[in-house]
């Protein structure tokens, strides 16, 4: 084999697996091109709509304005003028002039209207007027052409308006000045309002024509890059075309669709429809596919760009990995001993050469494995020593500490034994008798690591029939300390753990043990002792009368993370402790479930759950028995959460009654109703702002400016005496609540109510 083949087979190799990964993008461009195709009708049927809702909004104002126009005194009286005005009528005449004026800002697409009269000569538009439209003001100021293009005289043109039963209808152009200049508009939309209600009773005897710039109209439904390419057709709710743009058009008349996809003379379109709700109004517009086609080009230029560049990119990654390989494979050859050079030249490619040269290595397995298994049981002891020593947190921890031992360790105990040895040549002897003794007389599994040159550290598994005490450990661990004793000289030191129930307290166990140790370390005789949990843990207790007190002022409170927080402590403390825990478990249950039992007895009976409070489990974990302590005291203060919330919602009731009733006071103030509520300021403020969104203030002035409001309609009072009725100190003070509250002064809010009853009252 030559080493010089290998650059070549990587590079051809990686060369085919980035190129793959490069073809699999060509779903991606097929994908795109179908995302932006549906992007851009989506965009244009959203200017559709938006267009189409803006021009229903304002067709829908100007039906509205019609309405206004009936009712107006002014109007109504040259509605009913026949021939010629009288000398005090000219006034109005202008004031109809003015009204429409200000009508003009109400809405934006008609840049012109103007009111006709069947029974008289009048002419009335948002900038001028006349009383002889016929004769002076047509065709000077207004002049029009139908939709053959043919010139329309003042009689056909009001004719024609009043004749008409469509309230949409087509010119060919309409001019008309304003702002002392000619404006002239080609294919206008005219708009009549056709709306009839109690307030328009005089819909045949005046015509209110509402001009629609088409040219405003198309930008409003078309975007910029398809008004030159696309069409668009409006129909009303009759059916009826009012209007038409665009060279291709009449494709809608041999079409019966109203969305997809038709071919045309130049170019294939995208149809998109949508009717208006109030109007009535039914757009079809034609969308090119010539625009999408552009708009994909560009996506395509970009990505063949992106292409050129990754192949750029797939040469330049393979010329990179292929040699990065071919170093590596020829560092490998370089390290080859000499002896094994030969295996190179027969094989075939490098995989066979590293084959015979590992091969050749496997030979010395035998004594590689007895190093190996050495070194794994020097490894075991100290990762053993660790987990005793340190502790037991992960599950890969439990795992490892677990195959230590060939039955179950739910129970345990610690044993660190200090050895005095007179002679250090008899440490080890020593150690091994006391071990070959637990063999043979200890009936479960134990190990034993060294944890310091003069201590040894033994881990005792137990029955659960043993469980109850250690002393049978005592007694044995006395017997190899008298006999050892006797023959070498040694002084013993043993200090026993309590039973760990949990191996992940297993380093709880070590600490009680070498505590123990401690303890008699002066000591020149043989102590074994075994650590008493009660003596030593009983000033640590968590669970004590100030533990109650505080559980169950938060229970009270509601407090919820508190209350967590406290059970996560105990569960920490007992976690560590897990014998004080089996010793003291029922004590612990029922302390605790008292306490919420005694929170529960503040809420009624029917608003507590069934069954709330959990029973005792002999064999629960602390863990176990927290959590289901736990989530009852969850219930409870959810419950008491739920009625301090009621009750706050009552205190808001009873403070808007209170306001009600006192309102005409002039000393009433939120200091007044938090003391006869009984509750601070501050309280009252959050209560009103949660449950109403105003402050006090806010609330009062409401409902003082409602009361002053009825009684400005209902009463002939004046404004001072409303005021001193309804609570104000100074008239001054009502005018300017008034008139921030109902947005007018109290004498506007009289006229403009009155008038509209009289209104209502001449129709009746």
């Amino acid at each position: 084999m030559q080493i010089k083949h290998i650059f070549f087979k990587y590079c051809l190799r990686y060369f085919i697996g980035f190129l793959i990964v490069l073809l699999a993008c060509v779903p991606i461009i097929v994908v795109s091109h179908s995302i932006i195709e549906r992007k851009v009708l989506e965009s244009n049927w959203l200017r559709l709509e938006e267009g189409v809702n803006e021009i229903d909004q304002n067709i829908s104002k100007m039906a509205f304005i019609d309405n206004i126009i009936s009712a107006n005194t002014h109007f109504n009286r040259l509605i009913h003028t026949d021939g010629f005005l009288l000398s005090n009528q000219y006034m109005d005449l202008v004031y109809a002039r003015d009204q429409l004026s200000e009508f003009g800002y109400i809405y934006t697409f008609s840049p012109y209207f103007f009111v006709l009269f069947q029974n008289n000569d009048c002419y009335v538009s948002s900038y001028q007027c006349s009383e002889f439209f016929s004769k002076n003001y047509y065709p000077t100021f207004l002049n029009t052409t139908d939709q053959d293009g043919n010139s329309m005289d003042a009689k056909s043109f009001k004719d024609f308006l009043f004749q008409t039963s469509s309230s949409y209808v087509q010119l060919d152009s309409i001019t008309y000045y304003q702002n002392s200049s000619a404006h002239t508009l080609t294919q206008p939309i005219l708009y009549i309002p056709t709306y009839t209600s109690i307030l328009s009773p005089h819909e045949k005897e005046y015509r209110l024509v509402f001009v629609l710039d088409s040219d405003v109209l198309m930008r409003r439904l078309l975007t910029e890059d398809s008004l030159n390419y696309g069409f668009v057709q409006i129909q009303d709710s009759k059916g009826n075309i009012i209007f038409r743009y665009g060279n291709e058009v009449s494709l809608l008349d041999n079409s019966s669709k109203t969305s997809g996809l038709i071919s045309g003379v130049n170019d294939s379109y995208h149809l998109l429809s949508y009717q208006a709700e109030e109007s009535g109004w039914d757009v079809t517009i034609g969308y090119p596919q010539s625009l999408i086609t552009n708009e994909v080009s560009l996506l395509m230029n970009i990505i063949a760009f992106y292409i050129l560049l990754g192949i750029f990119a797939v040469l330049i990654l393979t010329l990179f990995y292929s040699y990065h390989q071919y170093s590596s494979v020829k560092k490998l050859f370089t390290v080859v001993p000499d002896d094994k050079k030969s295996l190179a030249v027969c094989s075939r490619n490098e995989y066979e050469t590293l084959s015979r040269v590992f091969r050749e290595i496997t030979q010395n397995t035998h004594r590689y494995k007895v190093q190996l298994d050495q070194l794994d049981q020097q490894n075991r002891i100290i990762m053993l020593e660790n987990l005793i020593v340190r502790g037991i947190t992960t599950k890969e921890e439990r795992a490892q500490f677990e195959t230590f031992f060939s039955t179950s360790t739910d129970y345990f105990c610690v044993v660190l034994i200090k050895m005095n040895v007179p002679n250090p040549d008899d440490y080890q002897p020593t150690l091994l008798c006391i071990v070959e003794y637990l063999k043979a007389n200890y009936p479960n599994d134990f190990v034993n690591v060294h944890s310091s040159p003069s201590d040894e550290l033994f881990l005792l598994s137990l029955n659960p029939s043993d469980a109850p005490n250690v002393q049978s450990i005592r007694k044995l661990f006395q017997t190899i300390a008298s006999a050892l004793s006797d023959d070498t000289g040694t002084t013993f030191h043993i200090g026993i753990s309590a039973i760990g129930t949990d191996i992940a307290n297993i380093n709880a166990c070590y600490h009680q043990a070498k505590q123990v140790t401690q303890a008699f370390i002066n000591e020149p005789k043989n102590i074994i002792e075994i650590y008493n949990i009660e003596i030593n843990a009983v000033h640590e207790n968590v669970v004590n009368p100030e533990f109650l007190t505080k559980l169950y002022n938060l229970l009270l409170c509601g407090e919820q993370d508190g209350i967590e927080k406290l059970f996560s402590r105990m569960i920490t403390y007992y976690q560590k402790m897990p014998m004080q825990y089996e010793d003291q478990k029922p004590q612990i249950f029922y302390s605790i479930r008292n306490v919420i039992f005694s929170a529960g007895l503040h809420l009624s009976k029917d608003n507590l759950p069934k069954d709330f409070l959990p029973s005792y489990r002999m064999n629960d974990t602390i863990r176990m028995m927290s959590n289901r302590l736990l989530e009852s005291a969850s219930q409870i203060c959810s419950l008491i959460n739920r009625g301090h919330s009621d009750k706050r919602l009552e205190t808001k009731d009873n403070i808007l009654q209170y306001m009600e009733d006192h309102y005409s006071e002039v000393s009433l103030s939120i200091s007044h109703v938090c003391r006869q509520m009984n509750i601070s300021e501050k309280s009252l403020q959050q209560i009103m702002k949660e449950h109403t969104g105003e402050t006090f203030a806010a609330s009062l002035e409401r409902i003082r400016v409602t009361h002053a409001a009825e009684y400005l309609l209902s009463t002939t009072w004046s404004n001072e005496k409303i005021a001193e009725a309804t609570g104000f100190a100074a008239v001054s003070t009502f005018y300017r609540v008034f008139n921030k509250v109902m947005g007018m002064s109290p004498g506007s809010y009289r006229n403009t109510h009155a008038a509209i009853q009289n209104s209502s009252n001449m129709k009746s």
